[in-house]
């Protein structure tokens, strides 16, 4: 089996394509492909360098106080750039990318503990401690997008510097959040998902059992009860035990996604069909016409049911790349087509849109209609003009 894919499941109704066994001639995607390639990953990778996040990584190996650029979050654009890279690399053969990528393991390796732990956000002079943060602090979030790019690596080139950095940060997550360890959780989902996904590629069965732990610590009040409360991180009822999704959508998505590949590893129908009973309800009722998921501005979050002002729908873009790869793992497990239709409507409602077609402008919202100014509107109608993108589904 070709085994050059985000997502190969070890059972399953359907068996996933490789990046060698389809090719996109031309069309739409094709040509978004080649925007990739020649424009936007080289984009990512320039504003990365003049931000100063790629140069965290510098600063941390350096032992010395520094003062950090970004969000608490910034290492996980670092990783989530080298994914892009490394599937680009699989797909083309790129030797410019393959440069850069090198460049770029050099750097993250040089900031990466002895025992693991890679972070450019805490654990240094002048820094918080380690995981002293794990409500807001991202720090296994940043891993979780670590290991991503390293399954794209280890599938596409195999074993190799990169791959190396990611083992070690998987082994540091099971040896401390593993038994006996700290029973706790990221305030962000994705360290689940990444952790099965990379037991998958290595065929380390600690890993994915790491994975399960943390599912399973889920509704445990684990995380503090500051902030917008324990739904915001679905910390408040077990995965088996929820109806829909709620809370902050990247969030619930990331966690969906990786409770579905515990769960089809380990044959746990019963948490399949948890997660099936949710997105069936989050579906029929906290979803967009466009597939959008997330209809609060506030928190990022998922409204109450049918609660989906077309006003101030905010259906954020990193929710839709979630919800395609919650529908993704739904269809190869079970083979049902309704999760297919799924992504197609949001690739083309959400994912379409999020990036400008040269490659070099983002969009984080997707509201479901553009407000434009009445250039001279009658006194009682008068209003502040309301700028929004909107498409049609």
């Amino acid at each position: 089996m070709n085994k050059s894919i985000p997502v190969l499941p070890s059972r399953g109704a359907l068996r996933p394509l490789g990046i060698d066994e389809v090719r996109i001639t031309g069309g739409y995607w094709g040509r978004r492909q080649r925007t990739n390639a020649e424009v936007q990953i080289r984009h990512c990778l320039h504003w990365l360098e003049e931000l100063g996040w790629i140069a965290n990584f510098e600063k941390a190996a350096s032992g010395e106080p520094f003062e950090r650029a970004g969000r608490e979050f910034s290492d996980s654009e670092v990783y989530k750039l080298a994914e892009a890279m490394a599937w680009e690399i699989g797909r083309t053969g790129s030797p410019g990318l393959e440069e850069e990528f090198a460049r770029l393991t050099e750097r993250m390796a040089a900031a990466q503990e002895p025992d693991g732990y890679l972070n450019t956000r805490f654990g240094h002079p002048g820094q918080e401690p380690r995981y002293s943060n794990l409500e807001w602090g991202h720090e296994l979030y940043c891993y979780g997008h670590l290991l991503q790019a390293a399954v794209a690596r280890l599938r596409t080139r195999g074993e190799d510097g990169f791959v190396q950095i990611a083992r070690k940060v998987a082994d540091h997550v099971c040896d401390v959040f593993g038994p006996g360890g700290l029973e706790r959780l990221d305030g962000h989902a994705e360290i689940e998902v990444a952790l099965a996904e990379f037991g998958r590629a290595t065929g380390e069965r600690r890993y994915l059992d790491q994975a399960k732990a943390f599912i399973d610590r889920y509704g445990r009040d684990t995380l503090g009860r500051g902030g917008p409360g324990p739904e915001y991180s679905q910390d408040d009822v077990p995965v088996r035990e929820a109806e829909v999704l709620r809370g902050h959508a990247v969030r619930a998505l990331y966690l969906a996604s990786g409770a579905i590949d515990v769960a089809v590893e380990t044959g746990d129908g019963e948490l399949l069909e948890a997660v099936r009973r949710q997105w069936d309800r989050t579906l029929a009722r906290r979803t967009h016409l466009t597939g959008g998921m997330g209809s609060r501005y506030s928190d990022e979050a998922f409204g109450e049911d049918f609660s989906l002002s077309p006003d101030r729908a905010y259906a954020e873009s990193c929710a839709g790349v979630a919800a395609v790869m919650t529908a993704w793992r739904l269809l190869l497990a079970t083979g049902e087509t309704a999760y297919g239709d799924m992504i197609e409507r949001v690739a083309w409602n959400i994912l379409a849109g999020a990036a400008a077609p040269d490659g070099q402008s983002f969009f984080y919202a997707n509201p479901l209609h553009q407000r434009t100014a009445d250039p001279e509107p009658p006194a009682d109608r008068a209003m502040p003009h309301v700028a929004a993108r909107g498409r049609r589904a």
